[in-house]
């Protein structure tokens, strides 16, 4: 009686696996012949990032790659309608508390809305023009979508795509920053020394235009001012002065020697400013870049 069980546990294992192989070949086939394009990094919810160095005029650049699914069997070319999608980026925006704009038609350009996925290879790069000077100091993004193929179908999953443009110019990057922030209880250094907090932090440079980039001021745990560093490119002597694009002091302004060092790719600063009662912070720092 027990090896009648045994048997006929085993028959009905084996039939039931046979079910769950045969019901999962059937579903790799179905997708197999299913011709399905998309973009390769798509995500309606992802901001992607494209980082661009610093020049003036519009450039061609190589964004982003569509492509006809890898395991798609396709047995001809597809041609992708692109359109470039406000709706999805002001929904983007909505849902993360940004205010990315689609740039200008002076500062972007989509240099051609068909391409062509190849059966063989299936993959095609989209190209758009900027102009990089025009994208610093913005809040620009891109936001496409596949609108229209050929053949087969589009992804549900991947047909969006988002990106967010950034620019670069030689200082653009992330600096580790020491140094110290003397405190004084007046509104000159001849007042008397209220303390000095030590500067330990990593702060980022972001790309204003080629020789100005817009950062933290120098001091630990310290959110309330940015400045602007502009690198004069013989002297390499740099100008302390308020962001133009983040709240600032207007007080702010060199305070010693200032300079960059493009060898160790090093800020040499002093600078300094008067809080809002009127007392003097005086900023001695060393960032260098990570």
């Amino acid at each position: 009686m027990r090896t009648y069980r045994l048997l006929l546990f085993l028959l009905l294992a084996g039939i039931c696996g046979g079910c769950v192989k045969e019901k999962y070949a059937l579903d790799i086939n179905d997708n197999t012949n299913r011709v399905i394009s998309e973009f390769t990094e798509g995500d309606t919810a992802v901001m992607h990032s494209f980082a661009m160095d610093f020049s003036s005029g519009l450039v061609e650049f190589d964004l982003t790659e569509l492509r006809i699914l890898p395991r798609s069997n396709a047995s001809k070319d597809v041609q992708v309608q692109v359109a470039v999608n406000p709706v999805l980026l002001n929904t983007y925006n909505s849902d993360n508390g940004t205010s990315f704009e689609i740039p200008p038609a002076s500062v972007f350009q989509l240099s051609s809305s068909e391409f062509t996925l190849p059966a063989i290879g299936k993959t095609a790069r989209l190209k758009v023009k900027l102009d990089p000077s025009a994208v610093a100091g913005n809040s620009y993004a891109l936001a496409f979508t596949i609108t229209q193929v050929s053949d087969g179908e589009i992804s549900a999953l991947r047909k969006d795509y988002l990106v967010e443009l950034k620019v670069k110019n030689a200082f653009d990057g992330v600096y580790h920053a020491t140094g110290t922030l003397t405190r004084y209880n007046g509104p000159t250094t001849a007042s008397p020394v209220a303390g000095v907090i030590v500067i330990d932090e990593e702060k980022t440079l972001s790309t204003v235009d080629v020789t100005t980039s817009d950062t933290e001021m120098g001091q630990y745990g310290f959110t309330g001012g940015f400045m602007f560093l502009e690198v004069d490119p013989v002297s390499f002597a740099v100008t302390v002065t308020p962001s133009g694009i983040s709240p600032t002091f207007p007080s702010l302004t060199n305070a010693g020697t200032c300079s960059y060092d493009p060898v160790t790719k090093t800020f040499t600063l002093m600078y300094s400013y008067l809080n809002g009662a009127g007392n003097i912070r005086v900023i001695e720092e060393i960032m260098e870049l990570q």
